[in-house]
């Protein structure tokens, strides 16, 4: 950031507002303090006092170009909203950095970045008990990195907004979440999209966000989604360049839901989920709906609906599905879906009734299934466990009257996962798996892909 880098000191115990700050010996007191400080210049740095808790009183960004920390030993610093005022919040200003700050009850946000708020760092940061978002990117921010830190305990305190460990929303771009962690987000009771991890999304009039990335990330005992990608707005975009890469969605109502709101007219578009692991979900495993979308290399337990996709590339995968009840891994519906491309998938269905794959009666659109692995481990192949537009086939009358997965291995044939009762979805050698897929564009390590979502080294 350059400048003069001085750093100031506060604590709340042993300090006082009228000292100079300047030294751990002479620290501030009062956020209040660090609010109205008028000589702040380019590169100035302020530090809590770990162990110190600030109650009811924002920390308001007075300027640019500052960065944020904690010194001393013991926990981090908290600053407690106290249910009345945000924790931390930055409007219309730019180049800030903060790290290892604990905020704690903030009555909307615990850091709040909006209006063209840019060039931030958080490293380490955490909120607790916030009302709606733990951390919030909206109307415009961008450049934003976000490193590490827990958001948790969410609450619903503005009726109809989601709450969520981490939202960013209309017109933000070129943000970065990596290694965050977001649970217990608990909406509307009955109302179980209200409670996510992770939300990208537009409101009606606004732009939907591109250029973002949300890697390495955990997503929890949510009352709605794990990971929540919802376009609310009409225009149709270009590719927005979404990635959603190598995250642990489990324990939430449903792992992942992309999106546009039933009164929109304009998709997502440009979204790629990849290296991902989606199980223990009560609905189901994921559901998305828009356009130019990959999904590839992902562990997915459970069920998976895709409604109203155009230009689907879903590509060696490894659907784990333990449930019955006549329910599938992956279904897809709706007239306007077409381009759809299913290969090198492992299905492996567990239990007496789980269905492979569906393709439904209202599909008019193009459909290409082929070089994917199906293992029924409690039935045979003679079972009804494949759909094709209105009527279930066993596995010789799918290759029949779909004309689908003609280069698809044996389907009766198991794939060796090395232990999937641990989640060790790799492949023992000697799987079927190995080699036998086809060239889709991803990195491959023999004569052929594997098929599923992990290359036997």
């Amino acid at each position: 950031m350059g400048g003069s880098g001085r750093t100031f000191y506060v604590d709340f115990t042993a300090g006082a507002d009228i000292n100079s700050g300047l030294s751990p010996s002479s620290p501030w007191k009062t956020i209040t303090k660090i609010n109205t400080f008028a000589t702040y210049q380019p590169g100035d740095t302020i530090l809590l006092k770990r162990g110190e808790t600030w109650t009811g009183i924002q920390l308001t960004i007075p300027t640019n170009n500052l960065t944020f920390g904690a010194y001393g030993i013991g926990a981090k610093p908290i600053i407690d909203g106290n249910d009345v005022v945000e924790c931390i919040q930055a409007n219309t200003k730019h180049h800030l950095r903060f790290s290892n700050i604990n905020c704690l009850n903030g009555v909307n946000s615990g850091l709040q970045f909006i209006n063209t708020t840019h060039d931030i760092i958080v490293i380490d940061c955490d909120s607790d008990g916030h009302g709606n978002d733990g951390v919030i990117f909206l109307d415009g921010c961008y450049n934003g990195y976000v490193s590490g830190g827990e958001f948790k305990n969410g609450w619903q305190s503005v009726a109809g907004f989601n709450v969520s460990g981490i939202e960013i929303a209309d017109n933000c771009h070129d943000i970065i979440i990596d290694g965050a962690i977001c649970y217990d987000m608990v909406g509307t009771v009955g109302v179980y999209a209200t409670g996510v991890g992770i939300t990208i999304h537009s409101h009606g009039g606004d732009i939907f966000p591109w250029n973002i990335t949300i890697r390495n990330c955990e997503f929890y005992n949510n009352s709605g989604y794990g990971i929540q990608i919802l376009k609310q707005d009409n225009t149709v975009n270009a590719l927005r360049n979404i990635r959603v890469e190598n995250c642990y969605s489990h324990n939430n109502y449903e792992g992942l839901h992309l999106y546009k709101a039933a009164t929109a007219t304009a998709y997502p578009n440009g979204i790629v989920i990849a290296l991902c692991h989606f199980e223990l979900n009560t609905l189901r495993a994921l559901y998305m709906q828009g356009d130019n979308i990959e999904y590839h290399n992902n562990v997915s337990e459970g069920g998976g609906q895709i409604v109203e996709c155009k230009i689907l590339k879903f590509y060696n995968n490894t659907l784990y599905f333990p449930n019955g009840g006549g329910a599938y891994p992956i279904y897809f519906t709706a007239a306007r879906t077409d381009q759809i491309y299913i290969k090198n998938n492992i299905v492996y269905t567990q239990v007496v009734g789980g269905m492979c794959i569906g393709v439904d009666v209202s599909i008019v659109g193009i459909v290409d299934i082929d070089y994917n692995l199906y293992f029924l481990l409690l039935e045979t192949t003679a079972a009804l466990r494949w759909h094709w537009r209105g009527t279930a086939y066993n596995w010789a009358n799918w290759l029949i009257n779909s004309a689908q997965d003609v280069n698809s291995p044996l389907a009766d044939q198991d794939p060796l996962f090395v232990n999937p009762a641990v989640n060790d979805f790799t492949l023992q050698a000697g799987s079927p798996a190995i080699n036998a897929g086809v060239d889709v564009g991803l990195p491959f390590l023999g004569i052929a892909p594997d098929c599923g979502a992990f290359e036997k080294v």
